[in-house]
């Protein structure tokens, strides 16, 4: 599920922000334990625990281009690391086009205590659109909001589906009719598999 870094305690969103994730929202794990970041030629992984009592953070850098056979970065060389209770960890990346991409894994037990998203009831053609929207780039939607609504939805912030997306808070339309995905609509398709 996806957080609004302004939904999450201050403590927990400004250490998320200090270990460089600059996105607005960031996807939340239930988790017991943390997987190390991935990372290749011009990337590095970083991983930060985060006490969510105290807002106490510990960061570690991992190496560039990833696991290096005469260092033994922990970031790099973990598989998987155990969350303690009260604990966060944040996992992300920096370099080439995923600065500022992350995961936040929270103990399973701490998760009652964020703020999380509620559910929203969409027809079938409105989660196909807001797929399309989720998974698709600009240029590439309107041809497959026609295909997975098999032509009953028109790629156009005038048409009934994406203004009722809109005033869901699910899509937000900038003054030209562009649109782009919320938090709130990546929750809502994170069931959704579609292959069209």
């Amino acid at each position: 599920m996806y957080v609004k870094l302004s939904d999450l305690p201050t403590h927990l969103s400004n250490a998320v922000k200090r270990s460089g994730h600059t996105r607005r929202d960031i996807e939340l794990v239930p988790s017991e334990t943390a997987h190390s970041p991935l990372s290749g030629k011009g990337i590095r992984g970083t991983m930060a625990a985060i006490c969510l009592t105290t807002g106490q953070t510990e960061q570690r850098l991992g190496s560039w281009g990833g696991a290096n056979a005469f260092t033994r970065n922990p970031v790099d060389h973990a598989d998987s690391l155990e969350i303690p209770r009260d604990y966060a960890v944040y996992v992300g990346y920096e370099g080439g086009n995923l600065t500022g991409h992350g995961r936040l894994y929270v103990h399973p037990s701490n998760v009652s205590t964020l703020a999380l998203p509620g559910s929203v009831e969409l027809t079938e053609d409105e989660r196909r659109s807001l797929y399309s929207l989720y998974a698709r780039k600009g240029a590439y939607r309107a041809e497959f909001v026609r295909r997975a609504t098999g032509g009953r939805v028109d790629y156009n912030h005038a048409h009934a589906t994406f203004q009722r997306l809109a005033r869901l808070g699910l899509v937000k339309v900038s003054k030209n009719g562009a649109m782009r995905i919320t938090t709130d609509g990546k929750n809502a398709v994170q069931d959704c598999t579609y292959y069209y």
